[in-house]
């Protein structure tokens, strides 16, 4: 069963398990959206998505900030598809 049209939010998604969860998700068709506070890896993470077809969002985000994750959440909302 594949992910195709759904959107999976994955934090610490930069490195480590986050990453390979969201490598994961991608590669079975969800969109990812992608938090962590490290730009750097959540721009390679997006690099190996879309070059293996997936899709996704970075969004650079410290999970322990209420209003970043409120944002982060609003913005995949508004660029992500449903």
């Amino acid at each position: 069963m594949g992910l195709d049209g759904l959107t999976a939010v994955v934090t610490g998604a930069a490195s480590g398990q986050g990453r390979a969860v969201a490598r994961r998700l991608a590669g079975e068709g969800a969109q990812v959206a992608a938090l962590d506070m490290d730009r750097e890896g959540l721009d390679e993470l997006m690099a190996e998505i879309e070059q293996a077809g997936g899709g996704g969002l970075a969004l650079p985000a410290d999970v322990s900030d209420p209003e970043a994750v409120s944002a982060a959440f609003a913005r995949s909302a508004d660029r992500l598809e449903p």
